[in-house]
């Protein structure tokens, strides 16, 4: 529990039980931390610094195929075009990341994490 409130009050952007629930599912960081360490970089704030037109944001998700959690992961785990994809079993290579790659749970968690980003307009 302590863990649990520690994500809570420091970070403010889960709930004890969002939190419990990634830890049960095998999920190595907290999503908004794994997304500001791993998609921040090109991402921030839900925009898109490549490709302005795919952008993080509900609208964008929608009209670009990607309007469920298992598009986001798809895209996230094999990457398309000039987005890396982080899944452990990404292939070709030159479509992969050159940084560690993510388990199905982390990737799971931030595709679930976008979505919900951006149903809230990304506030925060």
């Amino acid at each position: 529990m302590l863990v649990v409130g520690a994500c809570t009050a420091v970070f403010g952007c889960c709930t004890p039980y969002l939190a419990a629930a990634h830890a049960a599912e095998g999920v190595t960081e907290e999503p908004s931390i794994l997304f500001q360490r791993t998609c921040a970089g090109c991402h921030a704030g839900g925009g898109n610094i490549l490709q302005p037109n795919s952008t993080l944001f509900a609208k964008d998700l929608d009209r670009n195929g990607m309007a469920n959690v298992e598009n986001i992961f798809q895209i996230t785990y094999s990457g398309k075009g000039r987005m890396p994809g982080y899944g452990e079993k990404c292939a070709p290579r030159g479509q992969c990341t050159f940084g560690p790659r993510l388990s199905d749970s982390d990737i799971r968690a931030l595709a679930e994490f976008v979505r919900l980003q951006a149903d809230q307009g990304w506030t925060k």
